[in-house]
């Protein structure tokens, strides 16, 4: 095991450093489930923070080993292209 968090996350089994949200209508929503790998040191009292305001983070674990992370993407507003979003964790080192 590392001395330091290994974190990955996994959307239909493919790892992915930024989740493409694709298009979505406005009004309409879409639901995301994000597998949370930590190969490293096991970090308690995580916190997720998502870089879209149109993203809403609905599940998470509270610990990080291994756990689902469940978004929704809903816009205000038509868009022309897919969006993205950046899934950023702060946690703590349990001991």
């Amino acid at each position: 095991m590392n001395n330091s968090p290994d974190i990955r996350f996994f959307v239909d089994k493919k790892q992915v450093k930024a989740l493409d949200l694709g298009i979505v209508p406005a009004g309409r929503t879409k639901q995301f489930i994000v597998k949370v790998v930590n190969k490293g040191v096991k970090l308690g009292a995580v916190k997720f923070d998502i870089d879209n305001k149109d993203v809403k983070i609905i599940k998470y674990p509270r610990e990080l080993g291994e756990g689902d992370l469940i978004l929704e993407y809903s816009p205000p507003i038509d868009v022309k292209q897919g969006a993205r979003a950046v899934i950023n964790i702060k946690g703590q080192y349990v001991v």
